[in-house]
Protein backbone atom coordinates (compact mmCIF):
# COMPACT_ATOMS: atom_id res chain seq x y z
CA UNK A 1 0.00 0.00 0.00
CA UNK A 2 1.38 3.40 -0.92
CA UNK A 3 1.43 6.27 1.55
CA UNK A 4 -1.05 8.12 -0.66
CA UNK A 5 -3.48 5.20 -0.47
CA UNK A 6 -3.03 5.00 3.30
CA UNK A 7 -3.77 8.70 3.71
CA UNK A 8 -6.85 8.31 1.51
CA UNK A 9 -8.15 5.56 3.79
CA UNK A 10 -7.44 7.58 6.93
CA UNK A 11 -9.25 10.63 5.59
CA UNK A 12 -12.28 8.65 4.43
CA UNK A 13 -15.00 6.53 6.02
CA UNK A 14 -13.78 4.36 8.92
CA UNK A 15 -15.83 1.36 7.84
CA UNK A 16 -14.06 1.44 4.46
CA UNK A 17 -10.72 1.48 6.29
CA UNK A 18 -11.84 -1.49 8.39
CA UNK A 19 -13.04 -3.53 5.41
CA UNK A 20 -9.90 -2.86 3.34
CA UNK A 21 -7.44 -3.64 6.14
CA UNK A 22 -9.13 -6.83 7.33
CA UNK A 23 -8.92 -8.28 3.81
CA UNK A 24 -5.17 -8.52 4.40
CA UNK A 25 -5.58 -11.36 6.91
CA UNK A 26 -2.50 -13.56 6.84
CA UNK A 27 -2.59 -16.65 4.65
CA UNK A 28 0.05 -19.32 5.30
CA UNK A 29 1.29 -20.98 2.11
CA UNK A 30 2.37 -24.62 2.13
CA UNK A 31 3.36 -25.31 -1.46
CA UNK A 32 0.13 -25.42 -3.45
CA UNK A 33 -1.94 -25.51 -0.25
CA UNK A 34 -2.95 -22.71 2.09
CA UNK A 35 -3.93 -22.51 5.73
CA UNK A 36 -4.99 -19.85 8.22
CA UNK A 37 -3.61 -18.93 11.62
CA UNK A 38 -6.60 -20.70 13.19
CA UNK A 39 -5.67 -23.88 11.27
CA UNK A 40 -2.16 -23.68 12.70
CA UNK A 41 -3.52 -23.32 16.23
CA UNK A 42 -5.67 -26.42 15.74
CA UNK A 43 -2.62 -28.39 14.61
CA UNK A 44 -0.74 -27.27 17.73
CA UNK A 45 -3.50 -28.33 20.16
CA UNK A 46 -3.47 -32.17 20.26
CA UNK A 47 -7.11 -32.26 21.41
CA UNK A 48 -8.16 -30.53 18.19
CA UNK A 49 -6.33 -32.92 15.85
CA UNK A 50 -8.24 -34.72 13.08
CA UNK A 51 -7.94 -38.01 14.94
CA UNK A 52 -10.28 -36.56 17.62
CA UNK A 53 -12.87 -35.36 15.10
CA UNK A 54 -15.73 -37.93 14.73
CA UNK A 55 -16.60 -36.49 11.32
CA UNK A 56 -13.10 -37.37 10.06
CA UNK A 57 -12.24 -40.46 12.09
CA UNK A 58 -15.65 -42.08 12.29
CA UNK A 59 -16.87 -44.53 14.89
CA UNK A 60 -16.51 -48.25 14.12
CA UNK A 61 -19.72 -49.87 12.78
CA UNK A 62 -20.19 -53.41 14.13
CA UNK A 63 -22.51 -56.03 12.66
CA UNK A 64 -24.41 -57.96 15.35
CA UNK A 65 -26.40 -61.15 14.74
CA UNK A 66 -29.98 -60.94 15.97
CA UNK A 67 -32.76 -63.47 16.38
CA UNK A 68 -33.79 -66.11 13.84
CA UNK A 69 -36.99 -65.53 11.90
CA UNK A 70 -38.93 -67.12 9.02
CA UNK A 71 -39.14 -65.19 5.77
CA UNK A 72 -42.87 -64.85 5.00
CA UNK A 73 -42.28 -65.01 1.24
CA UNK A 74 -39.67 -67.74 0.80
CA UNK A 75 -40.28 -69.65 4.00
CA UNK A 76 -36.55 -69.67 4.69
CA UNK A 77 -35.15 -69.35 8.18
CA UNK A 78 -32.93 -66.30 8.43
CA UNK A 79 -31.04 -64.40 11.08
CA UNK A 80 -31.70 -60.72 11.57
CA UNK A 81 -28.75 -58.35 11.47
CA UNK A 82 -28.32 -55.30 13.66
CA UNK A 83 -25.65 -52.64 13.61
CA UNK A 84 -24.06 -50.82 16.47
CA UNK A 85 -21.54 -47.98 16.59
CA UNK A 86 -18.70 -48.16 19.06
CA UNK A 87 -16.10 -45.56 19.91
CA UNK A 88 -12.69 -45.94 18.32
CA UNK A 89 -9.30 -45.13 19.77
CA UNK A 90 -8.23 -41.53 19.32
CA UNK A 91 -4.56 -41.35 20.20
CA UNK A 92 -3.31 -37.85 19.55
CA UNK A 93 0.40 -37.06 19.63
CA UNK A 94 1.82 -33.73 20.79
CA UNK A 95 4.66 -33.65 18.23
CA UNK A 96 3.97 -30.00 17.38
CA UNK A 97 4.23 -28.94 21.01
CA UNK A 98 7.48 -30.86 21.47
CA UNK A 99 9.01 -29.17 18.41
CA UNK A 100 7.95 -25.67 19.49
CA UNK A 101 9.08 -26.03 23.10
CA UNK A 102 12.50 -27.29 21.99
CA UNK A 103 12.88 -24.50 19.44
CA UNK A 104 11.88 -21.83 21.98
CA UNK A 105 14.50 -23.11 24.40
CA UNK A 106 17.26 -23.04 21.79
CA UNK A 107 16.29 -19.54 20.62
CA UNK A 108 15.84 -17.94 24.05
CA UNK A 109 18.12 -20.04 26.22
CA UNK A 110 17.57 -20.41 29.94
CA UNK A 111 17.06 -16.66 30.44
CA UNK A 112 17.69 -13.30 28.82
CA UNK A 113 19.76 -10.66 30.60
CA UNK A 114 20.88 -7.16 29.60
CA UNK A 115 24.43 -5.94 30.25
CA UNK A 116 26.00 -2.59 29.37
CA UNK A 117 28.95 -0.52 30.55
CA UNK A 118 28.89 3.07 29.36
CA UNK A 119 31.68 5.59 29.09
CA UNK A 120 29.88 8.15 31.26
CA UNK A 121 27.68 8.08 34.34
CA UNK A 122 24.82 9.51 32.30
CA UNK A 123 25.01 6.59 29.84
CA UNK A 124 24.95 4.11 32.71
CA UNK A 125 22.00 5.91 34.33
CA UNK A 126 20.15 5.85 31.01
CA UNK A 127 20.79 2.11 30.71
CA UNK A 128 19.42 1.64 34.23
CA UNK A 129 16.12 3.12 32.97
CA UNK A 130 16.04 0.58 30.14
CA UNK A 131 16.81 -2.20 32.61
CA UNK A 132 14.04 -0.97 34.92
CA UNK A 133 11.45 -1.15 32.14
CA UNK A 134 12.79 -4.55 31.04
CA UNK A 135 12.46 -6.00 34.54
CA UNK A 136 9.14 -4.36 35.45
CA UNK A 137 7.42 -5.52 32.26
CA UNK A 138 9.07 -8.96 32.70
CA UNK A 139 10.36 -8.94 29.14
CA UNK A 140 12.65 -11.90 29.80
CA UNK A 141 9.57 -14.10 30.22
CA UNK A 142 7.39 -12.30 27.69
CA UNK A 143 10.07 -12.73 25.03
CA UNK A 144 9.66 -16.50 25.36
CA UNK A 145 5.90 -16.06 24.98
CA UNK A 146 6.47 -13.93 21.86
CA UNK A 147 8.75 -16.51 20.28
CA UNK A 148 6.31 -19.32 21.11
CA UNK A 149 3.31 -17.52 19.59
CA UNK A 150 5.33 -16.63 16.49
CA UNK A 151 6.30 -20.28 15.97
CA UNK A 152 2.69 -21.43 16.44
CA UNK A 153 0.65 -18.70 14.73
CA UNK A 154 3.45 -17.54 12.36
CA UNK A 155 2.97 -13.94 13.48
CA UNK A 156 2.34 -11.83 16.56
CA UNK A 157 3.17 -8.32 17.74
CA UNK A 158 4.27 -6.22 20.68
CA UNK A 159 2.04 -3.21 21.31
CA UNK A 160 3.85 -0.56 23.35
CA UNK A 161 1.81 2.09 25.13
CA UNK A 162 1.98 4.42 28.13
CA UNK A 163 -0.35 5.16 31.01
CA UNK A 164 -0.60 7.41 34.07
CA UNK A 165 1.69 6.62 37.01
CA UNK A 166 2.93 9.62 38.98
CA UNK A 167 5.61 7.85 41.04
CA UNK A 168 7.10 5.37 38.56
CA UNK A 169 10.21 7.41 37.69
CA UNK A 170 10.96 8.75 41.19
CA UNK A 171 14.69 8.72 41.95
CA UNK A 172 15.70 8.41 38.28
CA UNK A 173 16.73 10.71 35.45
CA UNK A 174 13.08 10.89 34.41
CA UNK A 175 11.76 11.96 37.80
CA UNK A 176 8.75 14.21 37.25
CA UNK A 177 7.43 12.25 34.29
CA UNK A 178 3.97 10.84 35.00
CA UNK A 179 3.78 8.32 32.16
CA UNK A 180 4.76 4.67 32.58
CA UNK A 181 5.45 2.37 29.60
CA UNK A 182 3.66 -0.92 29.09
CA UNK A 183 3.69 -3.73 26.55
CA UNK A 184 0.93 -6.06 25.39
CA UNK A 185 1.33 -9.26 23.37
CA UNK A 186 -1.09 -9.30 20.43
CA UNK A 187 -1.91 -12.73 19.01
CA UNK A 188 -4.84 -14.93 18.06
CA UNK A 189 -4.49 -16.89 21.31
CA UNK A 190 -5.19 -13.65 23.20
CA UNK A 191 -8.20 -12.81 21.03
CA UNK A 192 -6.48 -10.49 18.55
CA UNK A 193 -6.56 -10.47 14.77
CA UNK A 194 -3.60 -8.41 13.59
CA UNK A 195 -3.00 -6.68 10.26
CA UNK A 196 0.42 -5.18 9.45
CA UNK A 197 0.42 -2.60 6.65
CA UNK A 198 3.53 -2.26 4.48
CA UNK A 199 4.32 0.54 2.06
CA UNK A 200 5.86 0.27 -1.40
CA UNK A 201 9.33 0.24 0.17
CA UNK A 202 8.46 -2.74 2.40
CA UNK A 203 8.41 -0.57 5.52
CA UNK A 204 5.84 -1.18 8.25
CA UNK A 205 3.83 2.06 8.21
CA UNK A 206 0.55 1.11 9.93
CA UNK A 207 -1.02 -1.64 11.98
CA UNK A 208 -4.57 -2.84 12.63
CA UNK A 209 -5.84 -4.77 15.62
CA UNK A 210 -9.30 -6.38 15.80
CA UNK A 211 -10.73 -7.87 18.97
CA UNK A 212 -13.99 -8.23 20.89
CA UNK A 213 -15.03 -7.37 24.43
CA UNK A 214 -18.13 -8.21 26.47
CA UNK A 215 -19.68 -5.98 29.11
CA UNK A 216 -19.86 -8.22 32.23
CA UNK A 217 -23.02 -6.46 33.44
CA UNK A 218 -25.11 -6.08 30.28
CA UNK A 219 -23.39 -8.90 28.33
CA UNK A 220 -23.36 -6.60 25.30
CA UNK A 221 -20.57 -7.51 22.88
CA UNK A 222 -18.45 -4.82 21.29
CA UNK A 223 -16.25 -5.18 18.22
CA UNK A 224 -13.05 -3.15 18.40
CA UNK A 225 -10.74 -2.15 15.58
CA UNK A 226 -7.72 -0.06 16.53
CA UNK A 227 -5.53 1.43 13.80
CA UNK A 228 -2.03 2.72 14.49
CA UNK A 229 0.27 4.97 12.48
CA UNK A 230 3.20 7.12 13.59
CA UNK A 231 1.06 10.28 13.51
CA UNK A 232 -2.38 9.13 14.65
CA UNK A 233 -4.09 6.35 16.59
CA UNK A 234 -7.75 5.64 15.82
CA UNK A 235 -9.73 3.49 18.26
CA UNK A 236 -12.97 2.23 16.73
CA UNK A 237 -15.76 0.38 18.55
CA UNK A 238 -19.05 -1.05 17.30
CA UNK A 239 -21.84 -2.45 19.49
CA UNK A 240 -24.10 -5.17 18.09
CA UNK A 241 -23.43 -4.25 14.47
CA UNK A 242 -24.29 -0.57 14.95
CA UNK A 243 -22.37 2.48 13.82
CA UNK A 244 -18.70 2.91 14.60
CA UNK A 245 -17.75 5.10 17.55
CA UNK A 246 -14.31 6.64 17.06
CA UNK A 247 -11.68 8.03 19.39
CA UNK A 248 -8.61 9.66 17.86
CA UNK A 249 -5.31 10.19 19.64
CA UNK A 250 -2.02 11.74 18.62
CA UNK A 251 0.61 9.21 17.63
CA UNK A 252 4.01 8.83 19.26
CA UNK A 253 5.94 9.99 16.18
CA UNK A 254 6.76 6.34 15.51
CA UNK A 255 4.74 3.15 15.15
CA UNK A 256 4.43 1.64 18.67
CA UNK A 257 4.46 -1.87 17.23
CA UNK A 258 7.15 -4.54 16.96
CA UNK A 259 5.93 -7.17 14.50
CA UNK A 260 7.25 -10.76 14.58
CA UNK A 261 6.63 -13.25 11.78
CA UNK A 262 7.80 -16.39 10.02
CA UNK A 263 6.58 -18.13 6.88
CA UNK A 264 5.17 -21.36 8.32
CA UNK A 265 4.45 -23.03 11.66
CA UNK A 266 7.58 -24.51 13.19
CA UNK A 267 6.37 -28.11 12.65
CA UNK A 268 4.90 -27.72 9.15
CA UNK A 269 7.45 -30.00 7.45
CA UNK A 270 6.40 -33.00 9.56
CA UNK A 271 2.66 -32.31 9.81
CA UNK A 272 1.63 -34.96 7.21
CA UNK A 273 3.81 -37.54 8.97
CA UNK A 274 2.24 -36.68 12.32
CA UNK A 275 -1.29 -37.09 10.92
CA UNK A 276 -0.32 -40.49 9.52
CA UNK A 277 1.33 -41.58 12.77
CA UNK A 278 -1.72 -40.66 14.84
CA UNK A 279 -4.09 -42.49 12.51
CA UNK A 280 -1.93 -45.63 12.31
CA UNK A 281 -1.38 -45.75 16.07
CA UNK A 282 -5.13 -45.44 16.67
CA UNK A 283 -5.87 -48.17 14.09
CA UNK A 284 -3.41 -50.55 15.76
CA UNK A 285 -5.09 -49.89 19.11
CA UNK A 286 -8.49 -50.66 17.54
CA UNK A 287 -7.17 -53.96 16.17
CA UNK A 288 -5.85 -54.95 19.58
CA UNK A 289 -9.15 -54.03 21.28
CA UNK A 290 -11.46 -55.81 18.85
Amino acid sequence: MTNEQLQELLSGDFNTLYEVIRKSEKVIKLGAKQMTVLDAMKQYDPYLHDVNDPSIREKRRLEIEGEEYTDQITGETKTSVQYDEVEVNRLQLARQKQIVQSAVFFECGSGITLDFTGETDQENEFFSLIKKVWDDIKLSFKTEDLVERRMIETHCAELWYDYQNDDYWNGTLLEGSTRRPGMMLLCKENGDDIYPVWDEHDDLVAFGRKYESTNPITEIKTLHFDFYTADIIVLGSQQDGGDWTLEEKDGYGFLPIIYHSQKRPEWSDVQPLTDREENNTSNIADTNDY
